[in-house]
């Protein structure tokens, strides 16, 4: 028996390139979801923003109208 140094094993190059590309379509769909959640979070915090708005804008109205049912009563 000699001491031959065995032969080193090549990599799969088709193996480690669909690895890669594996690992790149992971971070885009990390990057596509960040993105959604950050739009939705903005929608919601539009939606919210427009709802006080318009509810101020009615408590406005109904003190310069007059309506004295929804006026609010200070304390005397």
């Amino acid at each position: 028996m000699t001491n031959k140094p065995r032969p080193v094993a090549r990599s799969n190059p088709r193996g480690f390139s669909m690895l890669v590309a594996v690992g790149m379509m992971g971070i885009v769909t990390l990057a596509v979801l960040a993105t959604s959640a950050m739009f939705t979070h903005q929608a919601k915090r539009t939606r919210l923003t427009q709802q006080q708005a318009q509810q101020r804008q009615l408590e406005i109205a109904k003190v310069l109208l007059g309506d004295e049912s929804e006026q609010i009563k200070l304390p005397q």
